[in-house]
């Protein structure tokens, strides 16, 4: 059964296998612009979403600049509360101490098992993650400051339910666009294979008219200086030979007969 795949395969036309190929290289091509294109617009919409991120991280450590200096913890926890409800995203953000000791804690938070890292283990830059938070995702952004000689850890958080919903609508839109695309481009593939291989067939047809009949008949040489051309002139220069050896031994036959008929006569006269 194999060898009869196999078989088949090799036996299907050189127009087919070109389709084929040409198809498939195309597939590639769209498979890995569509993969590279997700990737890269997921990156760019999380980049936007971890600029706005370091934002409020900076607003929240000129807040508690501002605010903490002379307040006791439960007067900054409220003060914190009262941010929060003022400020864009301000439902989603915590702080800690260097203890891990912590400041505040969202509403929205306070039940949930979000980690955040002290200061000591976070780069000063910061570092950005992606969570699940009740059934919705999540992007934090953690990063480490310094109020008033102590050091913090200011955790902000945003909902990215709709950047994922649109990356899932853009890859629907690439598995329905692709396949389209390659079929369009197998139709357009056969066709242009048909009318770059009808010299072939052209070739074909001449060849197999030609005998011993009509040995001075040739093979039309396309008007191209390509593969088709070359192929044309070499059948042809090979036809010549075959013909000029074709009356060398027409002739051959015709002088041998002729001098065998008086030789034959005189014998049969004897």
């Amino acid at each position: 059964l194999h060898s009869g795949r196999r078989t088949g395969v090799k036996n299907k036309s050189i127009r087919f296998r070109l389709t084929l190929w040409y198809t498939g290289v195309l597939a590639l091509a769209l498979l890995a612009f569509g993969a590279f294109s997700w990737i890269a617009i997921r990156e760019v919409l999380l980049h936007a979403v971890d600029e706005v991120l370091e934002d409020r991280v900076r607003g929240v450590q000129r807040f508690m600049e501002n605010q903490i200096g002379s307040l006791s913890v439960e007067e900054i926890r409220d003060e914190f509360k009262e941010h929060s409800v003022l400020g864009p995203g301000g439902d989603l953000f915590q702080v800690c101490d260097a203890q891990g000791v912590w400041l505040y804690r969202s509403a929205s938070l306070e039940d949930a098992s979000v980690p955040i890292e002290v200061p000591a283990r976070l780069a000063p830059a910061g570092i950005a993650a992606d969570r699940i938070y009740k059934g919705a995702t999540l992007r934090l952004f953690s990063r480490p400051v310094i109020v008033l000689g102590q050091s913090y850890t200011v955790q902000v958080a945003s909902l990215t339910g709709e950047i994922e919903e649109g990356l899932v609508r853009y890859r629907s839109v690439l598995l329905l666009l692709i396949p389209a695309i390659l079929a369009v481009a197998f139709a357009g593939g056969w066709w242009l294979s048909g009318r770059a291989l009808a010299p072939v067939d052209d070739l074909t047809a001449t060849a197999r008219s030609i005998g011993d009949r009509n040995l001075s008949q040739r093979l039309p040489v396309p008007p191209t200086d390509d593969e088709l051309a070359r192929l044309s002139t070499t059948l042809n220069q090979m036809l010549d030979r075959i013909e000029s050896g074709f009356r060398r031994i027409a002739e051959f036959t015709a002088d041998a007969s002729h001098e065998l008929r008086t030789p034959i006569a005189l014998i049969r006269t004897t």
